[in-house]
C-alpha cells in the first residue's frame, strides 16, 4: 500500500484570523517541496476543509486548478468524486501546490 496522507484544514474565520491557516499550509507546502514526506515516487495525499460546510478539492493532475466541491448539508454527508480526492503526490505536485498557495 502506498503511504497516503489526508490533510484536513479548519478554514473559520478565527482559524484564518489566528495565523493557523497560514502557518499549517506554508509548513505543509515547505515539507512538500523539500520532499522530506515519508513514501518517494508513490506517497498519495488528500486535502479537506471545514467550517460550516466541508469542502472536497478535486486535485487530479490533469486538471490546470483544483476543483472545489462544497457539501453543505452536513446531516447527509457525502464523498464526491472519491477517485481524484486521494492523488500520488508526484503526478499532481503542481496543482497540490497551487491548492495551498490559495489556502494562504
Amino acid at each position: 500500500m502506498p503511504p497516503t496522507y489526508i490533510f484536513i484544514f479548519d478554514v473559520s474565520q478565527p482559524a484564518v484570523e489566528s495565523g493557523y491557516l497560514h502557518q499549517a499550509t506554508s509548513t505543509i507546502k515547505g515539507i512538500l517541496d523539500e520532499g522530506s514526506l515519508p513514501g518517494g515516487d508513490r506517497t498519495r495525499v488528500c486535502f479537506l476543509a471545514y467550517d460550516k460546510n466541508m469542502y472536497y478539492f478535486n486535485l487530479r493532475s490533469t486538471l490546470k486548478q483544483p476543483q472545489m466541491v462544497v457539501v453543505s448539508d452536513n446531516s447527509d454527508n457525502f464523498l464526491p468524486v472519491p477517485e481524484d480526492l486521494v492523488v500520488n503526490l508526484n503526478d499532481s505536485f503542481d496543482i497540490v501546490s497551487n491548492l495551498l498557495e490559495n489556502f494562504q
